[in-house]
């Protein structure tokens, strides 16, 4: 094979002989474009480059390979393109060929990089798809090249973060994000901004402390040069971190400061994100009617661009609100629809799977449990191809839920004891309350009517904590998750009796999530637990102690189940404004500041 090559080869006038050298250096092949940007910039004359094509395939040293878009392509088989890098390296040729090649890709890149937010962004992913060995090649070349690379592979790894992550491409990300931390500065400007897209590459692998780092270096560095859009997108990766680790009264100022520069820079796609970053964080703050607007406005501008990926993100954010909120399930369910529809179009993989979980909750809701589990775990399938840490733990919660509702408690409860070890790991305390939460129905559950005290006392710890921690992050519990919740706590009430409840309550207001995990309800109560309760539970106090009205004490009790105030103002058929002005009338009145400790004083006076 390799004589034949060889005498193949020598059979070739000296430029078709150079044409051959050159094509070499392509990795998967090129297109014609490419071929003679990169053969003029080796001194071949364009006349001879079509000619030249045309001799090689006639000889068998050349394919022309038909794309999916209708160009075609051209290709070396592995074995001649081997003999053709012999021959290139013993031309004296090489280092020429690969500064050419390099340029060319990264022009491609940055040229690349503007369009993937924009009406022709599937085109240029698919283009970028097509070269995606040409551009692995070049970068790797970068990596390891010397100081001069530095800035030329910080340019590619820039141009090209945004591509990974719209195409799932995990290893690629993390490679270059690897690369960047370990590596030499480069020039100030190019190093910003390589800085803010490793955070984002960062914060897509959910490494949150790491993308803080980056994205606070990246913020110093734009200020020191200037560089007003890496500001912004430095303040933006800030927020995302924060809001990934419930920080979301820091995440909401980080995602404004940015959307403020984003607007001065009439950066429409990062206003557009800003938007989308700001509903994620105010929905689990509950304020469900300011999240539609965000999440609109955003979709609307991402329309506007053509932008397909934020349109799904901020369509993301409105179908969980519907969701969530409970204010329009029937329209969620459509939006999810819309979105595997879109997502699926664009091969987007991220959304596909978000898509999917939405739409196996829904048919959970539908009782179509059969149909649930396939979209759910083809949902935690995705995401785990995606190396996504949050979607698996996101995946595998969703999962436990199903597992509770089909009486399969021993599932239920490993399956959140497993999401309750992600959740730690990646730092995001809601769903570290929601795990807490879904593991203590679980174990009330699968005690049923006869179960042991201990176990039911165990629950309400870790409730009480979840309490506590939804109260410390601001993260009210949402609508969708109250009824479940309410009958849980009502069957461990029935198994304890008020009174113990409300002390098990108590004492996990007092606990962190690792605390009430390790103490598994032992011991904890002063003097011995009842097998069962030995009657009716006992009677609540009806004494007003601190001087509260009769409605304020009803207002308290409600308050020590953890419902927000709209949910209270619900239960008791009042305005909001009503709820709020009790609210503030107990903490007054009983000298506190907090729902933890208006709930110990409940608890310590006998009031629930």
């Amino acid at each position: 094979m390799r004589a034949t090559i060889a005498w193949s080869y020598q059979l070739l006038a000296p430029q078709e002989q150079r044409l051959f050298r050159s094509l070499s250096v392509f990795v998967g092949g090129c297109d014609l474009s490419a071929l003679e940007t990169m053969a003029k910039s080796t001194g071949l004359e364009a006349s001879h480059i079509l000619d030249g094509v045309s001799v090689l395939l006639e000889n068998h040293l050349l394919l022309l390979v038909e794309q999916p878009n209708g160009e075609p392509r051209l290709m070396l088989l592995e074995t001649i393109r081997e003999y053709g890098l012999e021959c290139l390296q013993t031309s004296g040729q090489e280092a020429a060929a690969q500064q050419a090649h390099a340029h060319y890709y990264l022009a491609l890149a940055e040229e690349a990089e503007p369009h993937l937010a924009g009406p022709e962004q599937v085109q240029w992913l698919d283009r970028l798809d097509r070269e995606q060995e040409n551009l692995r090649a070049v970068l790797q070349r970068a990596t390891i090249g010397g100081d001069e690379e530095v800035d030329h592979a910080l340019r590619l790894g820039t141009a090209l973060a945004w591509f990974w992550y719209m195409r799932g491409q995990a290893s690629e990300g993390r490679g270059w994000l690897e690369w960047v931390q370990a590596e030499r500065p480069g020039s100030t400007a190019v190093r910003a901004r390589a800085l803010h897209q490793a955070a984002m590459m960062a914060d897509w692998l959910d490494e949150y402390e790491l993308s803080q780092a980056l994205s606070s270096e990246s913020l110093a560095l734009s200020r020191e040069s200037g560089h007003a859009p890496s500001k912004a997108w430095a303040l933006f990766w800030l927020g995302s971190a924060a809001r990934a680790r419930s920080e979301y009264a820091t995440a909401r100022a980080l995602f404004k400061e940015a959307l403020v520069l984003f607007r001065q820079l009439g950066d429409q796609h990062g206003k557009s994100l800003a938007l989308a970053g700001l509903a994620r964080v105010i929905i689990y703050q509950g304020d469900f009617p300011r999240v539609r607007e965000l999440a609109e406005e955003s979709y609307s501008l991402a329309k506007l661009l053509g932008d397909k990926v934020v349109m799904l993100d901020a369509l993301i954010r409105l179908a969980r609100c519907f969701y969530l909120s409970q204010i329009d399930p029937a329209r969620a369910c459509a939006l999810a629809e819309e979105i595997l529809a879109l997502a699926r179009e664009g091969g987007f993989m991220q959304y596909i799977a978000y898509a999917l979980s939405l739409l196996g909750l829904f048919a959970l809701t539908r009782g179509e449990e059969d149909t649930a589990r396939s979209h759910l775990e083809e949902a935690l399938r995705l995401h785990t191809e995606l190396s996504h840490s949050w979607g698996i733990a996101l995946g595998i919660y969703d999962l436990a839920g199903l597992s509770l509702i089909q009486g399969d408690y021993a599932t239920a409860r490993a399956s959140y004891e497993a999401c309750l070890q992600r959740s730690n790991a990646i730092g995001d305390k809601e769903m570290l309350a929601s795990c807490l939460e879904g593991l203590a129905a679980a174990m009330v559950a699968q005690g049923g009517a006869e179960g042991p005290v201990s176990e039911s006392f165990w629950a309400a710890q870790l409730w009480g904590a979840a309490a506590r921690l939804r109260e410390a992050i601001d993260a009210p519990m949402p609508p969708v998750r109250r009824a479940a919740y309410e009958q849980a706590l009502a069957a461990a009430q029935t198994q304890m009796g008020d009174q113990v409840f409300a002390a098990a309550w108590a004492q996990g207001l007092s606990m962190t999530p690792e605390q009430a995990l390790a103490a598994q309800g032992k011991a904890l109560l002063s003097t011995p637990l009842p097998t069962r309760p030995a009657s009716a539970p006992p009677k609540k106090s009806t004494s007003s102690p601190a001087g509260l009205t009769a409605r304020e004490v009803e207002v308290l009790r409600l308050l020590t189940q953890g419902l927000t105030n709209p949910q209270m103002a619900e239960r008791l058929v009042v305005s909001l404004p009503t709820v709020n002005t009790h609210v503030a009338s107990i903490f007054n009145k009983l000298g506190v500041t907090s729902r933890a400790a208006a709930t110990r004083y409940a608890v310590e006076h006998h009031l629930v």
